[in-house]
């Protein structure tokens, strides 16, 4: 019973780690200007707060990341 259990966390854990897209990060520009090159892959876009304020709509939908906001 323990190695059936060992041997079905070891599939899961597999599973998980090789299942998963890539992930990348890029600016909202890129994105934009080549959309096929991120298809597929998880993608993080890189920003400033004032940007996202300025124009909200081009965010929506999009993971983002704000590095200026930790320093």
């Amino acid at each position: 019973m323990k190695n059936f259990l060992i041997s079905i966390i070891g599939m899961l854990l597999s599973l998980i780690l090789f299942s998963c897209a890539p992930m990348v990060k890029t600016d909202l520009k890129r994105l934009n200007e080549n959309p096929e090159k991120y298809k597929g892959k998880w993608v993080i876009v890189t920003t400033d707060l004032k940007s996202v304020v300025d124009d909200p709509k081009a965010y929506r939908a999009k993971i983002l990341s704000l590095p200026d906001m930790l320093n």
